[in-house]
């Protein structure tokens, strides 16, 4: 069955979509991947650079469909570069012979073998390894290969597998049911140590299963469902190496590869946004109304964390006054649906600082205090916890969903973070000013109990812990407390802390104290 997966997946799959998932078959067969192109006008015909087990560097250029002569002739001047030109890579010594892959997902025409046969014994002069030429149906079964025996084993589990490929397409990610899945592959739920080639193998398996589930996805340019799957799928990884202490050679490389899935999701939703035509808007503009500020709320938060990201990694982004642009036309329009809201707004916040607009984005976040203790510290509802996603938050406060009595009045999870952040930022005045409405909120957290449950969607051991804010609170302690460092949180974060960005979006429920610590100290270092 799974075959047939596979070969559906790659056969509707253009050559950016199976890149990925490549580089993962490639890195588990023993290569190291040292380059994935962008597919700019500088890649030379290589959308891949590896180092062969046998220390000889290889480079592959991906195509998709059938290469009859016409497509050969169309791209021969790419193939020529691939052949001829010696890989440009700092690990890889000048003029060294490298071994040149010509990859397609789709089947090669007879004429074009009879091309590449006559091309390579004029190429020789150039290079004296010969192209090589990997197809469909050797695509498909290294596919497999790479799965190896970690693939859902019950038959509700391959049913969910099906499900979130039929379902992925327009609407939210079900981040639940998928991670729910995905650890159906790793050794998560699993009690006794599992030795790191098994470990590695699992986390194998489950970049390409995400790269199945998201074409769906890929196809409608649902790039925020993209994005939020890629970072599901790497806090599992990392859950499952932190569980069974499985050194970073077994699982980095993956990692890596669902990050990069997920900031070109984000790149793609930002190049769409640029060139917007209905100002954001969706479907029926008479309906669209009452979800347009969540929409907005959702870009500020996404793209300024994009932009925050790449300061981060001390990368140049040629959209950062795009971002500073759009947050300053459209802050205005945001709106808070819960406190899975809070992550969107403080990466908004953050993002301004960069800017310079300082009082904007303090501002931002008091108003957002003001708001939790408003509605959180006085009778009603409140606002709904960050376990509630945007969809849910909507339905509940609107009255569709009449069956759940929730009632969130009285604490909240998102109010001490941003008590902290205003702290930090010598927001004193403002801070008494709300005090004591903040005293009326309860402080509330949940403490995954061991480290590597921080990683998972839902942690089966754990604390929730309440406080009471101080009355009256000393300044003095209130700063000493908001300075210090991330003491709790997981080594795999501490040590991603852009990784951090994108794990509080997708996470909000792990969006606390300790978490915002680890993020504004790597950005005022950064700075």
């Amino acid at each position: 069955m799974i075959e047939r997966v596979v070969e559906n997946w790659l056969t509707s799959a253009n050559e950016r979509q199976y890149q990925i998932p490549f580089c993962q078959v490639l890195a588990s067969e023993g290569e190291t991947v040292i380059y994935i192109s962008p597919h700019g006008a500088l890649e030379q015909g290589k959308d891949v650079i590896t180092i062969g087990a046998d220390k000889v560097p290889c480079a592959y250029q991906l195509k998709a469909g059938k290469i009859n002569l016409k497509a050969w002739r169309d791209n021969k001047g790419e193939i020529d570069e691939l052949v001829e030109l010696p890989i440009a890579h700092p690990s890889i010594r000048s003029r060294q012979a490298h071994r040149p892959y010509f990859v397609t997902n789709g089947a090669v025409a007879d004429t074009v073998l009879h091309r590449i046969e006559s091309a390579n014994k004029v190429w020789k002069k150039h290079n004296p390894k010969p192209l090589r030429l990997i197809q469909g149906s050797e695509l498909v079964a290294r596919f497999v290969k790479a799965h190896g025996s970690f693939l859902p084993r019950e038959t509700r589990d391959f049913s969910s597998l099906l499900q979130l490929i039929i379902n992925g397409g327009r609407g939210p990610l079900d981040k639940q049911r998928f991670s729910s899945f995905l650890e159906s592959v790793l050794p998560i739920r699993v009690s006794n140590h599992v030795v790191p080639l098994d470990v590695g193998r699992s986390i194998s398996s489950v970049v390409l299963l995400t790269s199945y589930i998201v074409q769906g996805c890929e196809r409608e340019k649902n790039h925020w469902a993209v994005f939020e799957a890629w970072i599901v799928a790497e806090s599992c990884i990392l859950g499952a190496a932190s569980k069974h202490g499985t050194p970073a050679k077994w699982w980095a490389k993956s990692s890596e590869l669902c990050e990069l899935g997920a900031v070109r999701a984000l790149e793609s939703l930002c190049e769409e946004c640029a060139g917007n035509q209905t100002l954001f808007t969706q479907g029926d503009p008479f309906t669209d109304g009452g979800f347009y500020p969540l929409r907005i709320t959702i870009l500020a938060g996404t793209l300024s964390a994009l932009s925050l990201y790449h300061r981060l990694r001390s990368e140049k982004w040629e959209r950062d006054s795009f971002v500073q642009d759009f947050l300053m036309d459209y802050m205005k329009r945001i709106q808070v649906w819960g406190e899975s809201a809070a992550p969107y707004l403080t990466m908004a916040a953050l993002e301004l600082e960069q800017h310079g607009a300082h009082s904007s984005s303090e501002g931002l976040i008091g108003q957002l205090v003001k708001t939790i203790v408003v509605l959180n510290g006085s009778k009603g509802r409140g606002l709904p916890n960050p376990y509630y996603e945007p969809e849910d938050a909507v339905r509940l406060l609107s009255g569709m969903d009449p069956t759940n009595p929730e009632v969130f009045t009285g604490h909240s999870y998102a109010l001490e973070p941003l008590v902290e952040f205003l702290a930090r930022r010598l927001r004193r005045r403002m801070l008494a000013h709300f005090w004591e409405k903040i005293t009326r909120v309860q402080f509330t957290w949940f403490r995954p109990g061991e480290d590597w449950e921080w990683f998972r969607w839902r942690a089966e051991r754990g604390s929730l812990d309440h406080r009471m804010p101080n009355t009256p609170q000393s300044w003095g302690d209130l700063l000493d407390a908001a300075e210090n460092g991330p003491t709790g949180v997981p080594e795999l974060l501490k040590d991603r802390p852009s990784f951090a960005l994108f794990f509080g979006l997708v996470f909000p429920h792990r969006f606390g104290v300790e978490l915002l610590r680890l993020i504004d100290r790597a950005i005022r270092q950064s700075s």
